[in-house]
């Protein structure tokens, strides 16, 4: 699914221990947290807290279903 607590880990400079350190849990278990957020099985809360110990933020975003939502009148504009 995704990478984001490692590579946002990587990008703060942290290591796995360090990352570790910061959430109070052991190196197995950030390794666990990347793997389950890989797998698209990490909890919300936990990928939250993960990155929160890096200095980011998670934001969700919800998009329409529809495809053709962008070009709705109420989100087509004259500009080019």
């Amino acid at each position: 699914m995704s990478d984001l607590i490692r590579t946002t880990r990587k990008s703060a400079g942290l290591t796995g221990a360090q990352l570790a350190g910061r959430l109070g849990i052991t190196v197995g278990a950030v390794s666990r947290m990347e793997r389950s957020e890989r797998a698209g099985t990490i909890q919300l809360d936990t990928l939250r807290r993960a990155l929160a110990a890096t200095g980011q933020g998670l934001r969700l975003d919800a998009t329409p279903e529809d495809p053709y939502a962008p070009f709705a009148p109420a989100n087509v504009t004259d500009e080019i």
